[in-house]
């Protein structure tokens, strides 16, 4: 491959925005990668800058995403215990094979309620003080 501007001259990268050839004079070394310089300069800064807020804040979007989970689970349960009732009144009131359907509802939310619940802490928290693989 040669580079993009100079086409007589072999490449020694890749751009990491744009992804043309560069020689030794066009490269621009920046944060481990390279660049044309100009506007991918610019891009490659705001991309290395994304990647460092996204890998700090990875921790309280996880907490947020466990507490949903804990939320359905138990919204889960709630309607399982709700079909159930039904289930009951129905069955209570004569109504056929309705009470049926109901309780296998009651029973599938129940059991799926418990399981969100028991997944609750399914994404992992960086504690303070350990140190974290990457």
């Amino acid at each position: 491959m040669n580079c993009f501007t100079h086409p007589e001259t072999a490449a020694v990268g890749i751009c990491k925005a744009c992804c043309k050839g560069l020689c030794p004079a066009c490269a621009v070394e920046m944060d481990g990668a390279i660049s044309c310089g100009g506007e991918c300069e610019t891009y490659i800064e705001q991309l290395n800058k994304v990647i460092r807020e996204s890998s700090t804040s990875s921790s309280a979007a996880f907490v947020v995403a466990n507490r949903q989970v804990r939320q359905q689970g138990i919204i889960l349960i709630f309607f399982g215990i709700a079909f159930l009732a039904f289930a009951y009144l129905a069955w209570r009131d004569g109504a056929g094979k309705m009470p049926w359907l109901f309780a296998v509802f009651g029973l599938l939310f129940g059991v799926f309620g418990v399981v969100r619940l028991r997944r609750s802490s399914m994404y992992p928290i960086d504690k303070p003080g350990k140190e974290s693989g990457g």
